[in-house]
């Protein structure tokens, strides 16, 4: 039987990812810092037993270092630079994936829709459920799961 979605499974699939495709350690932490800076953001739709939304905010600065660490290039590298918010869809493009296939029942599909990266001039306020995970670097990620009624 597949698990229930919740934000605290989304998390959980979130810091796996991050550790393993980024090599960045994050954990959920009840006392959040706010997002200062330059700010970016991805979100990706998905069908399946559920419909909804994820979002994943965090600073310009966090999204270099995660498009470091994909590209195997220095943070300085004028391409990690460049490609903070393709790090940040393809990551979440990969936590959705772990998603689905933690929700979907056996034998049945779910569907992606494309991740899409954007800048921020500051924090939106939070809709659904949300979380931060504080990094072990002390950087923050946002995630929010917009949650339809499920079938």
């Amino acid at each position: 039987m597949p698990a229930p979605l919740d934000i605290a499974r989304l998390s959980e699939l979130t810091c796996q990812v991050l550790m393993e495709a980024a090599f960045v350690m994050a954990e959920p932490t009840p006392a959040a810092p706010a997002l200062e800076g330059k700010l970016l953001a991805a979100r990706i739709a998905f069908t399946g037993p559920c419909r909804g939304r994820v979002t994943l905010t965090t600073t310009a600065r966090l999204a270099i270092t995660l498009a470091a660490n994909l590209l195997g290039v220095d943070p300085d590298d004028d391409e990690a630079a460049d490609r903070g918010g393709d790090a940040l869809s393809e990551l979440l493009n990969m936590v959705g994936g772990a998603l689905l296939g933690a929700v979907c029942p056996p034998g049945s599909m779910g569907h992606l829709g494309l991740p899409e990266s954007m800048a921020l001039e500051a924090e939106p306020p939070p809709r659904g459920n949300s979380v931060t995970l504080l990094t072990d670097e002390g950087e923050a990620v946002v995630l929010q799961l917009e949650l339809e009624p499920c079938l």
